[in-house]
């Protein structure tokens, strides 16, 4: 047997976790195109988004200047839509099935936890470190170090921790993390779609934790279940 190539019975958890995993990264880099604007990108896609939203009569066709605002709901999600779907084929279709269990086992859990926060510190960094707002002042950072230790711990042991506590530790993560951004969740490109992550990261989360069950169910936790895949079957 391959051990690095998940069974018939994984195969759903692992397609869950790779389009979660996909769709965490792509709303996450669409949000910091809109964190740092303006900026070509972020004007392209509004611009973008006018247009269509004129195209389909959610606008006036008009050219006064306040209808040109949209909620920019075209602007985040058709680019955050096309990139998770690159990103699923290029997973899927270039990348050997050994290299996307690692892959899957180690980046999609740093990418899951980590995501939101670095997102969070990011956005409040740029609109108030010059209020004196320091990162090493703040409790958010020291709970993504927290977790991020807790993860590696996780993937440098032989066998994981049991399901209980892995769902354990990332619903108290994303219940720390869900009151930073709040309870209102929208989905838009004006100031919506930071609003999203928490969302789509617990989400991702619980792919993650399911599919790293499903792998310690195959007996695969001895080879790949460590940071440090060195002593990984090589056949």
């Amino acid at each position: 047997m391959n051990h690095d190539q998940p069974s018939i019975s994984s195969h759903f958890y692992q397609l869950a976790h790779e389009i979660t995993l996909c769709v965490n990264l792509a709303i996450t880099v669409v949000a910091f195109i809109f964190l740092f604007q303006p900026s070509p990108v972020a004007s392209a896609l509004l611009r973008m988004d006018v247009f269509l939203s004129r195209s389909f009569h959610i606008i006036s066709a008009t050219s006064v200047p306040k209808d040109y605002f949209t909620a920019g709901y075209f602007a985040f999600a058709l680019p955050a839509i096309a990139l998770a779907a690159g990103l699923v084929i290029l997973l899927r279709a270039f990348c050997p099935a050994a290299f996307r269990t690692r892959f899957l086992i180690s980046f999609g859990g740093f990418s899951a936890m980590a995501a939101l926060p670095v997102y969070w510190l990011s956005s409040t960094y740029v609109s108030t470190h010059r209020y004196g707002w320091s990162l090493f002042r703040a409790v958010q950072f020291y709970e993504l170090f927290g977790a991020s230790i807790w993860l590696l711990l996780l993937l440098r042991r032989k066998r994981p921790y049991p399901f209980w506590s892995n769902i354990f530790a990332i619903l108290l993560h994303f219940t720390f993390w869900f009151r930073q951004f709040g309870t209102f969740h929208a989905f838009s490109g004006a100031w919506g779609p930071i609003l999203l992550l928490p969302v789509v990261g617990l989400v991702a989360a619980l792919a993650w934790a399911l599919y790293l069950r499903e792998v310690a169910r195959e007996q695969l936790s001895g080879s790949v279940l460590r940071w440090n895949t060195e002593s990984a079957p090589t056949d």
